[in-house]
């Protein structure tokens, strides 16, 4: 996909086999270190089987072009850890539960990836511009 001119990759965990955690730190940072863009991690464990832990997302944060993480997830649990490891300078959270968009960006995510947003466009930027300029009636309604 670099060489096809992806600007970022998204990268889920095998769904296949269930992998310890050691193994799902090397198969991410075998993936980063074949690429030189950067790296979302996509934590959606209804489809693959596998939550991605803080301790993993952690680990991964470390490696160079590994750039953030989309929680898919619904889990406030996950968010608020992936929200402190967040507060890195070169790492984003990015929110992939629609349901959980105004909760994450109170977290401190930096975005998110909504599955509506091909649907409800509209309704979804104006979230985004009213949590992002702090108007909660606004974001609510």
């Amino acid at each position: 996909m670099e060489e096809l001119g992806a600007d970022a990759l998204s990268v889920i965990t095998p769904y296949f086999l269930t992998p310890t955690e050691e193994e799902l730190v090397q198969h991410f940072t075998a993936v980063a270190e074949s690429v030189s863009i950067p790296i979302i991690l996509y934590n959606i464990p209804k489809a693959t089987g596998c939550n991605l832990s803080a301790e993993v997302v952690g680990c991964l944060a470390e490696v160079e072009n590994i750039r953030g993480i989309k929680d898919s997830s619904g889990k406030e649990e996950n968010l608020k850890a992936y929200a402190e490891l967040a507060k890195r300078d070169d790492f984003d959270l990015l929110i992939g539960s629609d349901s959980k968009i105004s909760y994450g960006y109170a977290l401190g995510a930096s975005g998110a990836v909504a599955g509506t947003s091909n649907v409800i466009t509209e309704v979804l930027v104006e979230l985004d511009r009213a949590l992002r300029k702090g108007e909660t009636e606004k974001a609510e309604a």
